[in-house]
């Protein structure tokens, strides 16, 4: 048996809410009606899906498996040696950092090339993710994206790192939720 949700969202500043509905298995949306609040949003755009990536976790979760559909990612997950675990396998913070990275590297060519802007081969971007108590008494996430830009002007570094992090979709969909700092090194 699978569960679906569909959310509309309606977004004022510095607050949203979304109303969901659920349907089963058989296909037929349920007609209750669930509304949600949340603040620090921003406004969800509308998308055309071109390509979805699917995984499954299994086990115990941080310390179980996950692998892709397509089975290019099939990788045990254990927690790091920080958070008690062996850390001999691969954490969610790993993979959300690899992912991070390689984004906004893309977003930051593109913009570089939008913007006439001529960057260095060996122009890389590092993405730190932090994980650790929140103060809700859950967990949550902290980003540090760290651009090597060389040859480029400070001040050149620093803005095209923005528009990257305007246009990024790790960055889109983190906005509002997470603390994300941007650094740019020349």
């Amino acid at each position: 048996m699978w569960r679906e949700r569909k959310c509309l969202a309606h977004n004022a500043i510095g607050h949203a809410s979304q109303r969901c509905q659920s349907r089963g298995g058989d296909g037929n949306w349920d007609g209750s009606l669930a509304e949600y609040q949340q603040t620090g949003m921003i406004e969800p755009m509308s998308i055309e899906v071109k390509y979805t990536a699917e995984s499954t976790a299994s086990g115990g979760g941080r310390d179980g498996h996950v692998r892709s559909s397509d089975g290019k990612i099939d990788l045990d997950t254990r927690p790091p040696k920080e958070l008690g675990g062996s850390g001999e396998g691969v954490n969610p913070e790993l993979l959300f950092s690899s992912g991070y990275a390689a984004c906004f590297l893309g977003a930051l060519r593109l913009q570089a090339k939008n913007n006439k802007i001529d960057i260095d081969e060996a122009t890389s971007i590092t993405a730190q993710v932090g994980f650790g108590p929140d103060s809700d008494g859950g967990f949550g996430l902290t980003a540090h994206l760290i651009g090597y830009l060389p040859g480029l002007e400070q001040s050149v570094a620093d803005d095209l790192m923005a528009k990257a992090h305007d246009f990024c979709p790790y960055s889109k969909a983190t906005r509002g939720n997470i603390e994300v700092k941007l650094s740019a090194k020349v």
